[in-house]
């Protein structure tokens, strides 16, 4: 799936994705990192990866899980076993596309669209 990533190296470019989960990379006492776990991510209306993790910065900290998201990034190159893999840095925030807020129906928590409509921007 990364491979339409390929061709996008050493550039920065839009990308619209769904914001999934976020996540802490450390280990025990030493600083950690915040990432963000970004799904569907799409350039143009087109799928380039499934899933993408992303370093997260003061971009991203109003988001939440369940955001439509729109960035800017850098595609890049890095080692992964003997071969290579891509993935997106440097990014930040252009627009909140669609936006989630937590609500509660019969004691079940679900997620509650706000603002939509800028889905098929790029379709």
């Amino acid at each position: 799936m990364r491979t339409r990533l390929r061709k996008m190296s050493g550039r920065r470019w839009r990308f619209t994705a769904r914001v999934t989960s976020f996540s802490k990379v450390g280990y025990k006492r030493r600083q950690s990192a915040r990432s963000v776990l970004l799904k569907d991510v799409r350039h143009r209306g087109e799928e380039v990866a499934d899933h993408v993790w992303v370093e997260a910065g003061y971009w991203s900290d109003e988001l939440r899980v369940g955001n439509l998201i729109e960035i800017q990034a850098l595609v890049y190159h890095y080692p992964k076993g003997n071969k290579y893999d891509y993935a997106l840095g440097q990014a930040w925030l252009l627009d909140v596309l669609q936006e989630t807020r937590p609500t509660t129906e019969g004691g079940v928590r679900t997620t509650d669209a706000v603002r939509s409509g800028a889905e098929h921007r790029y379709a």
